[in-house]
């Protein structure tokens, strides 16, 4: 998996959007709806590694597809790009979901 990190930030508050509890993507500007490509599942082999370690697909209401795994969302885009609303910055694919598993495995 050799993905770019898809850093997206409002260019009025320089947050980047995340998903509020009814999955809505919500910058701090009051009222300022985002959208993006609605995700995908990603190839074969990408798709056993991430639900390897413990995330599971999901398509909400509004046919966007992402990853979800405790409190975590993972967007794979088709431009070959990926974010996670709690991965840091600098923080490749790879190393995001070596850590998710590092976390997994200490949660009883």
């Amino acid at each position: 998996m050799s993905r770019l990190r898809a850093i997206r930030h409002c260019p009025d508050c320089g947050q980047t959007p995340s998903p509020d509890p009814l999955g809505r993507l919500l910058c701090a500007c009051p009222g300022k709806p985002w959208a993006w490509d609605g995700g995908y599942p990603g190839t074969d082999e990408e798709r056993k590694k991430i639900e390897s370690c413990g995330f599971e697909l999901t398509t909400d209401a509004a046919g966007e597809v992402y990853y979800c795994w405790n409190g975590h969302i993972l967007y794979l885009f088709s431009d070959g790009t990926w974010d996670s609303d709690k991965a840091p910055n600098g923080m490749t694919l790879e190393e995001y979901l070596n850590s998710v598993s590092a976390v997994q495995g200490e949660i009883p």
